[in-house]
């Protein structure tokens, strides 16, 4: 069996993109199916397994995320893998399967989006430029979490503009 390392995100022009691990940006691990960063939370409370995280570029000494409360927002890095004090570090999936809090409906093969809910995604039918994953689970109604898969963008890793990316695998999936 022959293993291959998953191609990088690729810039607009076409240039491999990666994190810059740095004393800043530390990679917890990746596997051939998950991968994990080690990011700050600033938002100002703790955030739950499973939330949607957008950049946080305010903070300088480290990588950090908050959240966001716009709906279909572009600006999605990825999905939390464990609860997070404000203020700490934690594990944020950027591609790979995780489980994500979703809204109500959400069903599977959904494209999953923000919604104006802090953390919650939402299912939608169509792809956009907020979409960041496909539910590959409906929601779970005691978890209130869907299996989700995040994929690499042309334009950054999860959601930041993941919809072109899922424009081109929406044949491959269904």
């Amino acid at each position: 069996m022959t293993f291959r390392r998953p191609m990088l995100p690729r810039s607009p022009t076409g240039l491999p993109l990666s994190f810059p691990l740095s004393s800043i940006a530390t990679e917890r691990y990746e596997t051939e199916h998950i991968r994990i960063l080690d990011m700050l939370n600033n938002s100002g409370a703790a955030v739950l397994a499973g939330s949607c995280v957008i950049f946080d570029g305010s903070i300088t000494t480290a990588l950090a995320f908050t959240t966001s409360v716009i709906q279909n927002d572009s600006r999605v890095i990825g999905v939390t893998k464990e609860d997070i004090v404000s203020g700490q570090q934690g594990g944020v999936v950027v591609v790979g399967l995780v489980e994500v809090r979703v809204a109500a409906g959400t069903n599977a093969n959904q494209r999953l989006r923000q919604s104006t809910t802090a953390g919650i995604a939402e299912g939608t039918v169509s792809t956009t430029e907020g979409t960041f994953a496909i539910a590959r689970s409906a929601r779970n109604a005691a978890t209130l979490r869907a299996l989700a898969l995040l994929l690499p963008s042309p334009r950054g890793t999860s959601g930041w503009v993941l919809g072109a990316s899922l424009l081109n695998i929406d044949n491959i999936l269904n």
